[in-house]
Parts: C-alpha cells; structure tokens; sequence
C-alpha cells in the first residue's frame, strides 16, 4: 500500500471531472490511501459570485471522504490568488499562498495516513508551486496535463514548472506537445507519456433516454465540456443555424448568460448548463453525434482531451477541429472537419452503430493509466 497525494488544479465533486480524480480513484481503488489536494480558497475568492467558487467555498477546509482509501481536500490560504500573487512569485520565489498552508496540510497528511512521510506526491498544478518543499515525499513527479502557460496566458508559470522541475524525481505529460515542452526544462529526468483515458463501463453501460430529449425530435449534435476560449463556440452556433433539422445541444457552465438570451430563437439550439456526471452518459449515448470544436487557440496543440474518448465510449462518432496531437492518435471514428456544416452531416448519414463505436475503447480505462503510473513511480 502506497501513500500518495495528488496537487491538482480542479476539486473532487464539481462540474469537472479531470484526469487527477480518475487516477485518484483508481488508485485508491487498488488499495493505495490517497489524499486529493486542490488549489485553495482564499479570501479573493468569497468576493466572487460565479456558481463554481461557490460550491469549492462551501467545501473548503473540510474533509470530504470519497471512499474508504480516497478523501479530497480544499485547503483555505491567507494569502492571494495566483493571478494577483505571481508578481510576488516571480520577484521572491516564494508561494506565500502555499508557505500558509504548511500546518493544515501536514495536519490533514498526519490524520489520514498516521504519518507525515508520503511515497508519491503527484502535482498536477503548476500554481502551487511550493508544495514540494511542504512534504516529505519519497518520489515526486511533475504530471502536466495541459500547456499551462498558454492555457492561463500567463507567462510566470514557466518560472513556477521551472522550479518544481527542479525539485521533481519524473515527468509525466498527457500529450506529446505537453510532454516535450516539459522534458526542454530538465531533459536528464525520465519522462513518460500517459495519455487521458475513459471511465469506460460508466460511459458505455446503456441508460435511458433523458426526458428533456423528447422534446428533441430528430437527429442531435452534442457538446459537453468548459465552455471558454478554447472552444469554437461561433462554429456550434453556426451549426444550429445551418441544420434546423439538427438539435445541436451544449452542456458545460456557461458563465455568459447574454450567449444563451442572444440566440434563444435558435429553437434547435439547447444551453444545458452543468450536467451531473452521473447523468452525463444518458446525454450523450442518446445524441448522434459528438462535438468538439476545437478554436485557435494555442493551448488546444497539447490538449489530451477527456472527452474524446468518452464520447467514443458513449457510441458517439466525434468531429472535431484538426490537431497534430489527434491526428496522431489516428483513432477510429474521429472526423475532421474544414466546415463542420459538411462532416456532421456526412457523419450522421453514416449512421454507425453504436457499439461498433465503442469498440476496443476499454483499453484506455483508467485502471490501465493508473498502473502506467505506478510503474513509473516505482521505478524512478
């Protein structure tokens, strides 16, 4: 039995499900204790209205018990969030946001695991830089799931991977781009790469029909996921214009309500808002299609996204904006597209079966990635 903590970017039982909270779960699951950490709360935060921060506020600084093996926690910090504290960062090299946590996370490690001494800390979230030098880790790796500078448009973060790389034991990446852009940093360490994998029996078990879809009489396009600069929202709302026929539907928090009031006599068009991970499969298996719009924006060329094969696991069809990381994962039923008009409504004519679909897609469950993993770690 192995004592691990993950340092992740996104917390246990929100709108998200992340990579982190699939390998959490599967290790606990093969007898290892874990601890899930995320980004706390500090006193920023209760300033904020939107519905997420809400929910992490209420969960902050309490232990929410998951399994037998597995708790997620949510510190709360005195200190700043990392958009206002890394000017400080980058000046002193010190995370105060972190350095205030030290009590309360060796309190929460000695409580759960009779001990202060860990054997594998796993820190998915480059802004909480620090928190290698707060425990005592027998191995540590640097998992990096996205090209976070990037992503945040934040060019300190470079600085923060920079100094956890250098107190790190492996690296590991989701994606080739990420897996490179991180090795450039310290080429000696081992690397590997671990792509995102599927919950395959919850995507694929088949469940009933959701109520609201019959209402949605005809074929359906569906999107679940963030809903930020990272997706092609015009070419969705586009979609729905140019297929009346099609009921195109999005599922993901929307945090501009004026989007959904602008197009509210697209009567083909369906804001969802968040969907309960537990209902997600329903949505999906009964679409007929998959969603995934890539934009422009940088941070979409590492992107390992989840979805794909939860879509894939669910019997949906996927057609999805061109990206060499997809392009190389030269999976079966992934469509791209020049004008999304054109392959979605080739693909739907296609009419694929949805367990041909989902065939031979169990073998990227998170079971197998969470052993990768465990390899790797034991190994270093």
């Amino acid at each position: 039995m192995k004592k691990i903590l993950f340092v992740s970017h996104t917390f246990m039982g929100g709108p998200f499900v992340v990579g982190s909270h699939h390998l959490a779960r599967a290790f606990s699951e093969l007898g290892h204790k874990v601890i899930h950490l995320s980004t706390p709360v500090t006193p920023i935060h209760h300033l904020k209205k939107d519905h997420i921060t809400k929910m992490k506020i209420a969960r902050s600084n309490e232990i929410n018990q998951i399994n037998e093996n597995l708790i997620d926690y949510i510190p709360f910090s005195i200190g700043l969030p990392w958009s206002m504290m890394r000017p400080i960062y980058n000046n002193l090299k010190i995370n105060f946001s972190v350095l205030f946590l030290k009590s309360n996370i060796q309190k929460v490690i000695k409580s759960f695991f009779d001990t202060l001494e860990i054997d594998y800390l796993i820190i998915d979230q480059p802004t909480m830089v620090g928190i290698e030098n707060l425990v005592t880790a027998k191995k540590v790796i640097y998992r990096a799931t996205d090209l976070y500078a990037e992503m945040m448009n934040d060019t300190s973060i470079l600085n923060a991977e920079k100094n956890i790389i250098k107190k790190v034991d492996g690296l590991i990446g989701t994606s080739k781009p990420v897996l490179n852009h991180i090795t450039a940093m310290n080429e000696e360490l081992p690397s590997l790469l671990v792509e995102n994998g599927v919950n395959f029996k919850h995507f694929s078990e088949e469940r009933e029909m959701p109520h609201l879809y019959q209402n949605f009489i005809g074929k359906r396009a569906i999107y679940a996921g963030a809903i930020d600069e990272r997706l092609d929202l015009n070419a969705i709302i586009d979609l729905a214009k140019s297929n009346p026929d099609v009921h195109t539907i999005v599922i993901g928090p929307l945090n501009d309500e004026t989007i959904k009031e602008q197009y509210k006599n697209l009567k083909n068009l369906h804001f969802l808002g968040s969907v309960d991970y537990n209902d997600l499969p329903a949505y999906l298996q009964h679409a007929d299609v998959a969603l995934l719009p890539l934009s422009n924006h940088k941070a979409n060329n590492g992107r390992s996204p989840m979805k794909l094969y939860e879509y894939l696991a669910a019997g949906l069809p996927v057609v999805t904006k061109k990206t060499d990381e997809l392009v190389n994962r030269d999976e079966k039923n992934i469509y791209f597209y020049d004008d999304i008009n054109k392959t979605v409504r080739e693909v739907i004519s296609l009419n694929l079966q949805k367990n041909d679909v989902k065939e031979n897609i169990g073998k990227y469950g998170w079971e197998h990635k969470a052993k990768l993993v465990y390899e790797f770690a034991e190994n270093l």
